[in-house]
């Protein structure tokens, strides 16, 4: 975890405390250390409940989210699959089009993982990207693939590049991921380890950007098919402004 990140952490953990000693009647936290926390840090939290659309094929579906999480699962129908999506806003400053991400400014886009089976023919993907589409980046965009329970990091500037994380999950548990943009590339963490970046010129974003961006989820299984569930939690971004 980076300097910065258990900085903005810690900045949080004292804002927080602070409101529960002073305000600890209260439903809903709104000390000033708080907001500004959330201010000067770009924090952008992304419901999992709230503005997102699906798209189906075969049994592919989303049988469940509230705001900390949404489940993607795949069905018992072959060649199933499911993406949820999202725009994300507020990702540049002063620009026209509030949907537009200012790839130029650092920052990290977190969430959680679940994976229910091994299925040796599921893909599952966190990706932020200029477009909706399921499949592999092809646009400006940074993201996580899960084959199985092998995990690859890709990144899109002009073009695209991929990442061997080295890391296999277990099914059935919760990992944390962290994917960190730069001026210098695109690092991928698993746990809090460091499991390697993107850094060649044109192979991740790192313009302003030219269309809306989005935060997708998708999930889908081959032949034979397995019924299957994909979660993803807690889904935060801390953006340098």
């Amino acid at each position: 975890m980076t300097n910065a990140l258990m900085g903005a952490n810690f900045q949080l953990g004292q804002a927080l405390q602070g409101d529960m000693q002073f305000n600890n009647r209260k439903a809903v936290n709104t000390s000033a250390a708080v907001r500004s926390f959330f201010t000067e840090n770009g924090l952008r939290i992304i419901p999992g409940n709230d503005d997102w659309a699906n798209t189906g094929v075969g049994s592919g579906s989303n049988p469940s989210s509230n705001f900390a999480e949404r489940n993607l699962r795949t069905g018992a129908t072959d060649a199933s699959s499911i993406i949820s999506y999202r725009a994300v806003k507020g990702l540049n400053s002063g620009e026209a089009t509030d949907g537009y991400c200012d790839w130029t400014k650092g920052f990290i886009l977190l969430f959680d993982i679940f994976i229910g089976a091994s299925d040796a023919n599921g893909i599952r993907r966190v990706q932020l990207k200029e477009a909706t589409a399921l499949g592999v980046l092809a646009e400006r965009g940074i993201g996580l693939i899960s084959t199985n329970l092998a995990l690859t990091g890709e990144a899109y500037g002009t073009s695209r590049e991929t990442l061997d994380l080295g890391t296999t999950l277990t099914a059935a548990r919760i990992y944390a991921v962290e994917i960190h943009l730069t001026s210098n590339g695109v690092e991928f963490f698993v746990a809090g380890v460091s499991k390697g970046s993107i850094t060649t010129s044109g192979k991740f974003p790192a313009v302003m950007g030219a269309a809306s961006v989005s935060i997708c989820y998708s999930h889908g299984t081959g032949t034979p098919a397995v019924n299957n569930d994909f979660l993803v939690y807690n889904n935060f971004i801390i953006r340098s402004i």
